[in-house]
């Protein structure tokens, strides 16, 4: 019986986590901000450029209320971060991010972000995760 409340409890916790607050589109991303708090982040296949990048930054302060918050990043159509870009993406998650959960389908997209990661530690805790479940879970997980 304790085995199917447990059953019944994670899935409702998977539903809940699921049921989206609000969302926002920007140059470079889709945004939604799910009812655990956790922002889901869909990575668009364009080229970012130091423009796009400030653009996005400042509509992601607004949507959030300048609140820092888990991030869960599906990064299958990232392409590439330029090299000069790195400061400037930093700084983004340093003032918008608690942790980040990076999930990827893409070879491309999980080479970038080991190359991202490996250039200079990150400002918070970045995991790379072969699942969104797993990555979700890590998520929660994480004390604040």
């Amino acid at each position: 019986m304790a085995l199917v409340a447990s059953q019944s409890f994670t899935r409702r916790i998977e539903v809940a986590s699921l049921l989206i607050l609000r969302s926002l589109e920007t140059p470079l991303s889709y945004y939604e901000l799910d009812a655990t708090g956790i922002l889901h982040a869909q990575i668009k296949g364009v080229d970012q450029t130091k423009e796009l990048i400030r653009e996005d930054y400042r509509m992601l302060l607004e949507f959030l209320e300048n609140k820092k918050v888990k991030t869960l990043v599906n990064a299958t159509g990232l392409r590439k971060i330029n090299k000069d870009h790195h400061e400037m993406l930093e700084e983004q998650i340093r003032n918008t991010s608690l942790a980040i959960a990076v999930v990827s389908s893409s070879v491309v997209g999980n080479l970038v972000i080991k190359v991202f990661l490996s250039l200079k530690k990150p400002p918070v805790p970045i995991k790379i995760f072969s699942s969104k479940a797993k990555a979700l879970s890590w998520l929660r997980d994480l004390e604040e």
